[in-house]
């Protein structure tokens, strides 16, 4: 258990940039901004495109087992394309 303490080694970075007088360099939010959009549209490329392949799958079965269907069947099936 810690009890408040920080780890070792924790904050030292921090006391290096005091004695140092650095900084820590100011963010651009509209670059930020930026940054968060661009991750939700990948995100949303991302479900798209695994949303894609399982309804590709499904089709996929769905086809499979009319053909195994049609195939059983003692009547003549066909379809129009």
């Amino acid at each position: 258990m810690n009890h408040g303490r920080p780890a070792p080694g924790v904050g030292a970075g921090l006391d290096e940039a005091r004695r140092t007088g650095l900084r820590p360099k100011p963010f651009d939010v509209e670059y930020l901004i930026t940054l968060c959009e661009k991750a939700r549209r990948e995100i949303a490329l991302l479900r798209i495109e695994d949303r894609l392949e399982e309804r590709t799958h499904e089709l996929r079965e769905s086809e499979e087992r009319w053909r195994n269907s049609s195939r059983a069947s003692p009547t003549p099936c066909s379809s129009a394309r």
